[in-house]
């Protein structure tokens, strides 16, 4: 065996074999396996994706002082930052990359076209040079974009696509055809459908209970695997995330919920304003405060149903009457 190659492919995954003179900090899990390693020389490892060199330069201004290799606990590769931007293999075809994720079964999780540390010395402007536009054939869309991430499914379809900042995309609405100007990114279901898409602004779009404004002031743009605008896979708008007051009635009784207010992370003087997340079930209107492990509220179809304005700048106001007779999700109401 090659001398400076540690690792080969066994099973699926990649399985660390020998320590050299150029390995520098290590770090373990619990049980003894490693869990991260930085290069001190160059090395070659083989990967999933080819034989591949890992950084072990740290003294460019644009580098990132973090470990050359993470793993699995399993002695799967976890992550690899490159010590230059490779074309590598992807199911989409040859591509850039400055760092690759992967799942423990080897296939390719993430890839991040470049991984340069932003600081004084290094800004986005100056990163931007280093990454190229990529040419991507969606099933709705082609288009020729910098990104941030592109995500994929265990079983080689993209997932998701994070745009470079301030990169331009419009997307049609899979029910409607209406554009809508991309923000953070988007997400797909394996069979390449939408599955979601994270607005640049505030964006008025038709839903089962009316025309509602879809943001979320808190997406922070680091991957698009989930957004603020999710689609059935058949195309019909299953969920936003909106600054609204909703009241309705919930099986235990009369409801009232509100976004949320919390102190900005950067600022004493702002606050932040969480949005609520609805929900269009088929039983109801499904409402929650956008926290991941909250259960929504349920409000009943069949009782009258209020959205009101939040803030200034959301104009919708919609208040529903549906008839008791009437039992299920409701169709397309118009504004009230």
């Amino acid at each position: 065996m090659n001398p400076k190659t540690i690792a080969s492919a066994e099973a699926g995954a990649v399985k660390v074999l020998s320590i050299l003179t150029a390995l520098g900090s290590r770090e373990r899990y619990h049980s003894g396996a490693l869990r991260s390693v930085t290069f001190k020389g160059r090395t070659v490892i083989k990967t999933p994706l080819g034989d591949l060199t890992p950084n072990y330069e740290f003294d460019q201004a644009r580098k990132k002082y973090a470990p050359s290799v993470t793993f699995h606990e399993s002695g799967a590769i976890k992550s690899l930052r490159l010590n230059e931007i490779n074309v590598v293999p992807t199911p989409l075809g040859p591509l850039p990359a400055e760092k690759l994720t992967f799942y423990e079964n080897g296939a390719l999780k993430r890839l991040f076209p470049v991984d340069g540390r932003l600081s004084g010395f290094w800004s986005l402007n100056d990163e931007k040079e280093f990454n190229e536009p990529i040419a991507l054939r969606l099933k709705f869309a082609s288009a020729l974009l910098r990104v941030s991430v592109l995500a994929f499914y265990p079983t080689g379809q993209l997932k998701s696509v994070c745009l470079w900042p301030n990169e331009k995309l419009h997307l049609p609405l899979p029910h409607t055809g209406q554009p809508i100007r991309v923000g953070a990114g988007f997400s797909l279901y394996p069979d390449g459908a939408l599955e979601s898409i994270e607005p640049a602004a505030p964006t008025l779009v038709p839903t089962p209970v009316g025309a509602l404004l879809a943001h979320d002031p808190e997406a922070t743009g680091l991957t698009a695997d989930e957004n603020s605008l999710a689609f059935s896979p058949t195309g019909e708008i299953a969920s936003l995330k909106t600054l609204i007051i909703v009241k309705g009635h919930s099986p235990q009784g009369p409801v009232t919920m509100a976004p949320r207010v919390k102190p900005h992370p950067l600022s004493d003087h702002k606050k932040v304003h969480r949005p609520l997340t609805l929900t269009f079930l088929p039983q109801g209107l499904g409402v929650s405060h956008s926290d991941p492990f909250e259960e929504p509220t349920v409000l009943d179809y069949d009782h009258p149903l209020s959205l009101i304005p939040y803030l200034a700048h959301n104009l919708v106001k919609v208040s529903l009457k549906f008839p008791p007779s009437k039992p299920g999700r409701p169709s397309a109401p118009g504004l009230a």
